[in-house]
């Protein structure tokens, strides 16, 4: 009985794991185009309004993916209508 629960727990912790690996290695794929947005964000759009900014970084997300056939990926929170990543920063 007490084997099967440390069995069971160990199963769970490694489900865990697995999840955590797997949302991982999704994110690696976009971090070069985030952190190319988020630069030209912290050094270009500093003068521009909030509503300017959201607009520029969803042209640049989507300037990077069609110039660079898909090789240069952003995270889809940039070009989403409301996505959080474009309407939080620069509050």
């Amino acid at each position: 009985m007490r084997t099967e629960h440390i069995i069971d727990q160990i199963e769970k912790y490694c489900n865990k794991i697995i999840g955590k690996l797997h949302k991982t290695k999704k994110r690696q794929e976009s971090v070069l185009g985030d952190a190319l947005i988020m630069a030209a964000s912290v050094v270009f759009l500093g003068w521009f309004s909030m509503k300017e900014r959201k607009l520029i970084r969803s042209e640049m997300a989507d300037y990077l993916q069609k110039t660079t056939a898909g090789a240069i990926k952003c995270s889809p929170k940039w070009t989403e209508k409301g996505g959080h990543l474009n309407s939080k920063l620069f509050r």
